[in-house]
């Protein structure tokens, strides 16, 4: 069999979906070392290990890449099978598998800018209908592809994502010291990591920890956020200079290193994560695995991948945030139960077991 996946993400710093194709082929090639292998990447990356031929792509723009070099490619390879994120191709010589996280792009106009927020509304239920089946990363986002457009329930699978062993992993004196110099970080802090855009709730994350800030129980506690900016990052920007937080919160940036962002979840005393929607929710499982316990939100995807192991909270209720972090602030024993639970919990996210499921699929279509 052979097998072509669209790997654009990966060096691209998208995050959840370079994440996914990632740690998802790692565990594909292991498991399959019989399949014959093409990955399209874009160039300028340093190109992963897997064994396999590489297939350099010309063109950046989604809007001459997918319509028209992706199926010349695809016309020209052969594979029996192609995989691809959201948007998969005009046409195609072979049946393709689309994966969609989530549809975030139709719930709520504040999410995308308007150009980004037209084109996935256009190009993914069109790839929805187009492809032979499709994958997504929770029960949570099937009843919602399901529901909005109008799609048989067996054509699509649920593959839960995995987390990375590097979270699990002890992390040394020497490797704590050091990035906790390098970020000039101060404990105990709280942790979030995700892109900087309105969907992640920045704003009333920065709301809630102000308020507990001012009203003097938990001062020498510290904020640190992760990720890039993303559209619509200024708010959050403006927001923590508006509350005169600069001494007690800190945006990080991007951080590249796997090592040091694990680094950071176990150095840190709690993660928040009070997102308004996802389909999965990387970040929760990854704190878990590094025995951090987690504040997150109760809607969408997230109580189905937090399970009892964390604290849930309305994100759209600074009170309700602000209330579940000073519980987590200041209940040590709270803090005890639920990384430990927490733990159990992350345990049962494989890469290995998303990797077997997504195969059996391509199995399915040759």
């Amino acid at each position: 069999m052979k097998v072509a996946l669209d790997i654009h993400t990966v060096g691209q710093r998208h995050t959840g979906n370079e994440t996914y194709i990632s740690n998802l082929t790692d565990a594909m090639v292991r498991q399959k070392p019989g399949i014959e292998w093409l990955y399209y990447h874009f160039k300028g990356i340093e190109l992963p290990s897997w064994p396999g031929e590489y297939r350099e792509l010309s063109w950046k723009s989604p809007f001459v890449r997918i319509p028209w070099e992706i199926p010349r490619r695809l016309r020209a390879d052969k594979p029996d099978v192609a995989h691809f994120q959201y948007v998969g191709p005009q046409w195609s010589v072979c049946p393709f598998v689309v994966t969609v996280h989530d549809i975030s792009f139709e719930t709520d106009d504040d999410f995308f800018n308007r150009v980004d927020r037209l084109r996935m509304r256009t190009l993914v239920p069109w790839s929805i209908d187009r492809a032979a089946h499709v994958l997504t990363v929770s029960n949570f986002s099937k009843a919602e592809i399901v529901e909005r457009y109008k799609v048989p329930e067996e054509k699509i699978t649920v593959t839960y994502n995995g987390v990375d062993r590097v979270f699990s992993q002890p992390l040394s004196a020497q490797e704590a010291d050091r990035v906790v110099e390098k970020l000039g970080l101060r404990r105990p802090f709280i942790l979030a990591v995700g892109n900087v855009q309105p969907r992640k709730n920045l704003v009333r994350l920065l709301q809630a920890f102000a308020n507990l800030h001012n009203s003097g129980q938990t001062e020498d506690w510290s904020l640190y956020m992760v990720g890039q900016s993303r559209w619509g990052a200024e708010e959050s920007y403006q927001q923590l200079q508006q509350l005169g937080l600069e001494k007690k919160a800190r945006f990080l940036g991007y951080v590249d290193s796997q090592a040091e962002l694990a680094a950071l979840y176990k150095l840190a005393d709690v993660f928040a994560y009070p997102s308004l929607y996802e389909g999965f929710g990387l970040p929760i499982v990854e704190a878990m695995a590094a025995g951090t316990p987690v504040l997150t939100s109760n809607v969408a995807s997230m109580p189905e991948v937090a399970g009892d192991a964390a604290v849930l909270v309305s994100p759209n209720s600074v009170d309700e945030i602000a209330e579940g972090l000073h519980a987590l602030m200041t209940q040590q024993s709270l803090r005890q139960r639920l990384a430990e639970k927490g733990k159990q919990r992350a345990r049962l996210f494989s890469w290995d077991e998303a990797a077997r499921r997504t195969l059996s699929v391509y199995q399915s279509l040759v």
